[in-house]
């Protein structure tokens, strides 16, 4: 089968452009030609009289206005996503969802072949919670747009079954399962105490047990909670933190314990370090904020944390008991209050032997159950049976021809 993967990202080197790899990588070794197509289009060049005006008077003007860019360049686009189509001519096509995007969408729709949408986040949804105080979205546009993609297709795949209950109460058709998230078992070789202590030593990591966060630091990963964490360990001598990544909360993160929390910062690192970086861990935390509404996501940093061997102490929200079986592959914390997260925390800094062996039961857990190749193997299923399914042309696409319609 040959199967054209679609994207939107600007930017690849991010989790989500590894996943795109990773899965793409995947069905490649079970047989498939697979094309990644980044279909994120040309910048358009600015409103003459906006461009050279003051900001301060157009500052608001330009915010409430961005999204009719982003249709804009996503109209254009359409033209080009054909003829990639039509020059690639793949069997099925696979495309990741975003934001007021839909030209690859519209070009596989108007050429009769088969889309199988992945929507690793209802995308209405996340624009609203994670991004409602920085970007307006108009009433019901972005949601009208999710759903026409949504139901142009054969198939919807998506990383959680909250997730996949929120596109549901579309009331769409479209046959929606969930995939879980994975992890490559290559990229997490087990250390041994040798190489582990010098790296660690490598890395000015000193302490009995080290704790760990990974991430892109964004507000709702639990930043400030995080914090909390840090600072409950003040006092420990056994302690000490590794901070991997970078991001928005990532400087204030740092001023805020630098001087009375034993951290070290090693800032963004490439994939194929984060699996060896991780190995050094004892505990893991993925300490996410409570968010209105479901917690859709599959979160990689846990699947990574025990992957590595790390006891993690994650949120209990959406599907991460379940990743974590329930509590056997981890610490699953259901309570907001940091009172408890403290607690969990360092019950297990007291317990090494507990942590040892939630540790190798995780890694032992998701090796089996949560790799990239068992997200490709059920993905294959649905590839084929939208493929069988589809006979001929899907029917003409009715998205409107221009941002006038779009806003009417």
């Amino acid at each position: 089968m040959h199967i054209l993967y679609s994207h939107y990202l600007p930017n690849v080197d991010q989790p989500a452009g590894h996943m795109i790899r990773a899965i793409a990588h995947e069905l490649r070794g079970l047989g498939h030609d697979v094309s990644i197509h980044a279909s994120a289009g040309q910048p358009l060049r600015p409103i003459a009289n906006l461009a050279t005006a003051k900001p301060k008077r157009f500052q608001r003007l330009r915010a409430r206005l961005w999204f009719a860019k982003a249709i804009a360049r996503d109209v254009m686009q359409r033209r080009r996503d054909r003829a990639t189509l039509e020059r690639i001519a793949p069997d099925v096509l696979l495309v990741r969802q975003d934001s007021y995007c839909s030209s690859m969408t519209w070009a596989g729709h108007r050429l009769g072949i088969p889309v199988v949408t992945y929507a690793d986040a209802p995308v209405a949804c996340e624009a609203r919670q994670r991004n409602n105080n920085s970007r307006w979205h108009p009433r019901g546009l972005v949601e009208t747009i999710e759903k026409w993609g949504l139901s142009r297709s054969a198939a919807v795949v998506t990383v959680s079954e909250p997730a996949a209950k929120t596109l549901r109460e579309y009331g769409l058709t479209t046959p929606i399962h969930a995939i879980s998230n994975g992890i490559d078992p290559a990229n997490y070789p087990r250390l041994t105490s040798a190489e582990r202590m010098s790296e660690r030593r490598r890395l000015g990591l000193n302490a009995q047990q080290i704790v760990g966060f990974q991430g892109t630091f964004q507000a709702f990963h639990g930043i400030d909670r995080l914090r909390e964490l840090m600072m409950s360990t003040a006092t420990r001598s056994d302690t000490q933190w590794l901070l991997i990544g970078d991001g928005p909360e990532c400087t204030r993160l740092e001023q805020a314990v630098r001087g009375k929390v034993n951290a070290v910062f090693v800032g963004r690192q490439p994939n194929e370090r984060m699996g060896g970086l991780l190995g050094l861990l004892d505990i893991g935390v993925a300490p996410y904020s409570s968010v209105p509404g479901a917690f859709y996501g599959c979160p990689l940093k846990v699947l990574e944390y025990a992957a590595a061997g790390c006891a993690v102490v994650a949120s209990g929200q959406g599907d991460v008991p379940a990743l974590l079986d329930h509590g056997r592959a981890g610490i699953v914390v259901n309570d907001d209050d940091s009172g408890t997260w403290i607690r969990e925390l360092n019950q297990l800094l007291d317990d090494p032997t507990r942590c040892h062996a939630i540790g190798k039961y995780a890694r032992e857990w998701i090796h089996e159950r949560y790799t990239w190749r068992n997200t490709a193997e059920s993905l294959e299923e649905i590839l084929n049976d939208a493929l069988d399914r589809t006979g001929g042309p899907l029917g003409e696409p009715s998205i409107p021809n221009s941002i006038s319609e779009v806003l009417r």
